[in-house]
């Protein structure tokens, strides 16, 4: 099975509509997909949060559904039912829409590859910086609750209305149980060390121009240097059509999106297109702080919350070739 494919054709994009541009994470292009297929009866399986906060693969079959799976999940999610539920709507015929990190779009093409039905089977993937252990996320969970006493009601990964953010800005929205809204930034920035990743995210095949899904989509990091008259603060897409059948589709989704066709290198500049992320040589440093010093040690030390003290320590260990 031929599972990588150099796109057909790539676009930057932004949804036309601009209260889904403020609730998507990037420029909206996956809310424009799944809205298409969604108008043609059409079932999507994507990321969303359960009501413990743990991020979880959910299907949905109405557009008043679609906020529950917008937005970017910086965790590893569990997939629970999702093979048992796609392989149950694929026996009845439906249109299947998954959309999910490359690696667990694969999978399901994999996996349902000599279904009579696979036809109907589309696939988005992500552009993935790769995938952190739910065990920091719900420490880092815990740790919030601790500081405000109060439990979290609900936690977005990368929130563009607060004050002073924006796309360009990933700042995290809490809301607490006592009605708190408050904007952090340790788990993200503990987060783009690429510490508390996967290993496997290091070594990842799908960081790569040549994708699996039918349709690929992720932030266009760069846009402002490659187009700065379609840079938008509030976020902007790249698309790629990889299939026919997702060229053909892309007729009934463009009316929803403002788009710049872009050649291959101008969608290149992304980091995780190139080669996957680096996973430090200190990571076993780091997972031996967490499980004897906890989360907030983490974040002091080993993100650049740390400041100027964490600079000095990296720098030094890139130095001793420890990092």
């Amino acid at each position: 099975m031929n599972d990588l494919r150099i796109p057909i054709r790539i676009f930057g994009a932004k949804i036309k509509n601009k209260q889904k541009l403020l609730s998507s994470q990037s420029g909206g292009a996956f809310t424009a997909v799944a809205e298409t297929f969604l108008k043609s009866n059409a079932v999507i399986y994507g990321c969303g949060m359960d009501e413990n906060l743990n991020a979880v693969y959910m299907r949905i079959t109405d557009p008043e559904e679609l906020g529950k799976i917008q937005g970017s999940k910086y965790v590893q999610a569990r997939l629970k039912n999702a093979y048992q539920d796609i392989q149950k709507d694929l026996d009845e015929g439906k249109t299947v829409l998954f959309s999910g990190t490359p690696c667990y779009a694969n999978a399901v093409k994999r996996y349902f590859k000599n279904h009579r039905f696979y036809k109907n089977l589309y696939t988005v993937d992500l552009i993935c910086h790769g995938v952190p252990s739910p065990k920091v996320y719900h420490a880092y969970l815990k740790y919030l609750e601790k500081k405000q006493n109060s439990p979290v009601r609900s936690f977005v990964f990368r929130d563009k209305t607060c004050q002073g953010g924006g796309w360009h800005k990933h700042i995290e929205k809490v809301t607490y149980a006592d009605d708190t809204v408050a904007y952090e930034e340790g788990y993200t920035k503990l987060f783009y060390t690429n510490l508390p990743l996967r290993p496997s995210c290091g070594t990842c095949r799908f960081s790569c121009m040549s994708r699996t899904g039918d349709f690929t989509v992720g932030d266009y990091w760069g846009v402002e240097q490659i187009f700065p008259e379609f840079h938008d603060d509030q976020g902007v897409s790249l698309i790629f059509l990889n299939t026919k059948r997702a060229a053909e589709m892309f007729p009934y989704i463009r009316p929803a999106l403002e788009t710049v066709e872009c050649r291959e290198e101008q969608a290149a500049v992304q980091p995780n297109l190139k080669q996957p992320s680096y996973i430090p040589k200190c990571r076993k440093r780091f997972w031996n702080d967490f499980h004897k010093k906890g989360i907030a040690y983490c974040i002091r030390h080993w993100s650049t919350a740390g400041g100027l003290s964490f600079r000095i320590r990296r720098k030094v260990m890139k130095l001793l070739k420890l990092w």
